[in-house]
């Protein structure tokens, strides 16, 4: 042991093992102290590090959900949760995140619905069905979303009925409004004294003997001919201007009067088309034009019209010939002469627009509109069709059943048929 003597005799030692043992003992407790503060700080270090991952996933969750990845959103909210269980802001967030995607589910699925896409509108309701607010709402869109294809296939079905059995009213009022003429014999041709207006290039008067026929009671109206173009106006296309409706390469009808529409003033357009100039558009007939007689129709319309009757109804349909009209606009063998005004709308009487189907007296063979409102097709001789009848625009002469036919084949105002 070690022992410090002072000069003048003294044993020091024991005070110097005093002083040591205070000098470790203050260095021990600097020691602690030291360690007490490393700890301190590495504690506040690791709260503020985990303050930090918790408000940024937070963060994360909120952008998450701004972004409409509400189940990514939802993850990170779980994450901040798990951090700090019992913080307000992470339960807010969650609870914001499964509301948020609880609304946009239900609303996707509902779109989806609306849209007739039942497989994406079950997905997305399924999403959120574990844990939505109301989940009896959602499972009630469920079933909706998986019977919707059971309920639109019998509107379907329910649909194709009402459409037949309006197609077949229609093929019915067409055949019920055919009228049959017995036919005989008559004296076919513009006669003088009986006839109005002869001209020297009408047809002389011939002995002409005619079969029995059927002829329709009245002229072929907007709504009668806007739904044959509605049945082909898939496979239609139409000309530059935006006015001739062709069918396989032949014209069908106009669809305005003159150059441009609205070229003939005072004129209206019976019937429209909403396709622009593409084909599956839809044709309507113009408010108040639906029983008046339809213009603007082609000769080929007209063909291609028979036609289309004859495959739809199983019946037999076509123009009559000139000799056949001319019988009918008579009377039958029976030359019928009738004051012009009170059978036929001509220029004197019409006001200078096309009138409703019926208004004026039936003729012998309860035939309407034979003489004016809208010229009459018959059947083309040689190359040329053929009208008859006069029009709304005509002379009450040129109206006369025996007036000279029309030998030409009219697109526009005065074209018409039976």
């Amino acid at each position: 042991m070690l022992r410090f003597v002072s000069e003048d005799g003294l044993d020091y030692s024991e005070i110097y093992r005093e002083v040591r043992r205070e000098e470790l003992n203050t260095q021990k407790f600097l020691e602690v102290d030291l360690q007490s503060i490393r700890y301190d700080r590495q504690q506040r270090e690791a709260k503020e590090q985990a303050d930090n991952d918790y408000y940024s996933v937070l963060n994360e969750s909120r952008e998450l959900q701004s972004a409409g990845n509400y189940e990514a959103a939802q993850a990170a909210a779980q994450r901040a949760l798990e951090t700090k269980p019992n913080d307000y802001s992470a339960m807010e967030q969650l609870k914001n995140v499964c509301n948020a995607w609880y609304r946009a589910a239900m609303d996707q699925g509902d779109d989806y619905l609306q849209k007739s896409r039942y497989a994406q509108a079950v997905s997305a309701y399924e999403s959120v069905l574990e844990w939505a607010p109301d989940k009896e709402k959602v499972r009630k869109q469920i079933t909706e979303a998986k019977n919707r294809p059971l309920y639109d296939k019998e509107i379907q079905m329910g649909d194709s009925l009402v459409r037949a059995q309006q197609f077949d009213g229609y093929m019915n009022d067409i055949k019920k409004n055919m009228v049959q003429i017995s036919g005989g014999a008559f004296t076919f041709g513009c006669q003088s004294g009986k006839d109005e207006g002869c001209l020297d290039s009408d047809t002389k008067p011939i002995n002409a003997v005619v079969a029995d026929f059927y002829l329709g009671k009245y002229e072929v109206t907007n709504r009668e001919f806007a739904r044959f173009l509605d049945s082909i106006a898939a496979d239609i296309r139409l000309d530059d201007k935006g006015d001739a409706v062709l069918y396989k390469g032949e014209k069908m009808y106009s669809l305005f009067c003159g150059e441009a529409k609205g070229g003939c003033p005072g004129f209206v357009d019976g019937i429209v088309y909403d396709g622009g100039k593409q084909s599956g558009g839809h044709f309507s007939v113009t408010p108040g034009m639906e029983n008046k007689p339809v213009l603007m129709v082609s000769y080929q319309g007209a063909q291609a019209f028979c036609r289309w009757l004859s495959e739809s109804s199983g019946y037999q349909y076509r123009l009559p010939t000139e000799i056949e009209w001319e019988y009918a606009a008579r009377g039958g063998n029976q030359m019928q002469r009738s004051a012009n005004t009170s059978v036929g709308w001509h220029k004197d009487n019409s006001s200078g627009s096309v009138k409703e189907i019926g208004l004026k007296t039936a003729n012998a063979l309860d035939l309407h509109d034979r003489r004016g409102n809208a010229m009459e097709y018959c059947s083309a001789t040689g190359a040329k069709a053929v009208c008859k009848g006069g029009s709304y625009k005509a002379a009450p002469e040129q109206c006369s059943p025996g007036a000279g036919s029309t030998s030409h084949r009219p697109t526009r105002p005065d074209s018409g048929w039976l």
